[in-house]
């Protein structure tokens, strides 16, 4: 009854380990919204996924992590609203 779904889309080169060190943020971003979370009767799921294929090039940059907790925080918590929004 309660599973909370996010999808993250990055648009840039991200490494699998940059993807996976996202995903965590996003989790953390979930946890910081939602009162229980992540308990054994939900589905909570999060897909990062980034948009452009990554290059060795590219350096191990975790700044999006922040970033990506506090838009998922903060999504979940407009979501919430406008739901309650619509039900008045």
């Amino acid at each position: 009854e309660n599973t909370t779904l996010v999808v993250v889309l990055a648009d840039a080169p991200l490494s699998h380990d940059l993807l996976h060190q996202i995903a965590v943020s996003a989790h953390d971003g979930m946890a910081r919204a939602i009162l229980p979370c992540h308990t054994p009767f939900d589905g909570d799921l999060v897909f990062v996924t980034a948009l452009k294929p990554f290059t060795k090039d590219r350096l191990h940059d975790p700044t999006l992590c922040i970033p990506t907790e506090l838009a998922v925080e903060d999504a979940i918590r407009s979501a919430v609203t406008e739901a309650h929004r619509s039900l008045l």
